[in-house]
């Protein structure tokens, strides 16, 4: 497994250390089920993810975290980091929560938890109906591997 959850409880690291941020309203040409943010195969980085936060005209999302081999790198002048409709094996991921919308406000994915993806990992958030447009906000840190 190359992405893993964890607790909240000691965010000591996170609070010293400051976070990068995008803020994007989505709008694609074709609808969409799900985004996933990958961590490339070749980054030669850890990311830590410390909250997302999605606004859209949903009922309910659902979380997974797996491993897959990508090229891209993560980042936000180009998204590279977000695939659309990404089709996603089985066995390639490990479902974490279901999530219920509040379509009048930013929903928080990750209240208690944040997410660390090392090289190959990924974030799935499939939604219930496809959309063509989400507002997403991802605090995420970036640490070298040496």
């Amino acid at each position: 497994m190359k992405g893993f959850i964890l607790d909240k409880d000691d965010d000591e690291y996170l609070k010293n250390h400051e976070l990068k941020t995008m803020d994007k309203e989505i709008k694609k040409e074709h609808e969409f089920d799900n985004i996933t943010i990958a961590n490339p195969q070749n980054s030669n980085s850890i990311y830590i993810i410390k909250n997302i936060f999605i606004k859209s005209e949903i009922n309910k999302l659902y979380l997974g975290i797996g491993s897959r081999g990508r090229k891209n790198c993560f980042g936000e002048e180009n998204q590279e980091f977000l695939f659309f409709n990404d089709t996603i094996e089985e066995g390639e991921y490990i479902h974490l929560v279901s999530i219920d919308n509040n379509e009048e406000k930013r929903m928080e994915l990750l209240r208690n938890k944040c997410i660390i993806l090392l090289p190959e990992g990924f974030l799935n958030i499939k939604v219930d109906k496809p959309i063509d447009k989400i507002n997403i906000k991802i605090l995420w840190r970036e640490e070298n591997i040496e």
